[in-house]
């Protein structure tokens, strides 16, 4: 969890190109974008967002899936 908080992501420019960046750059970002972009990437109530459905899922494509079911790639 540690790793999710304070890896970093990849951001694409407003030129297409893609940048890895800090989590501190990260939130600079998205603060210096359009209201009506930033909701995009913002979650309104971040403090009842829940990831433990996503716990132990190795793949995007188990998401909707329960947990030791196998995973159709």
């Amino acid at each position: 969890m540690e790793l999710l908080r304070n890896g970093g992501v990849i951001v694409q420019l407003d030129d297409g190109s893609v940048e890895a960046v800090s989590p501190e750059e990260t939130k600079e970002h998205v603060a210096a974008m359009e209201p009506e972009r930033r909701t995009l990437y913002e979650t309104p109530h971040p403090e009842d967002f829940d990831l433990k459905p996503y716990f132990g899922l190795r793949h995007h494509s188990q998401y909707d899936k329960e947990k030791g079911e196998p995973a159709r790639l």
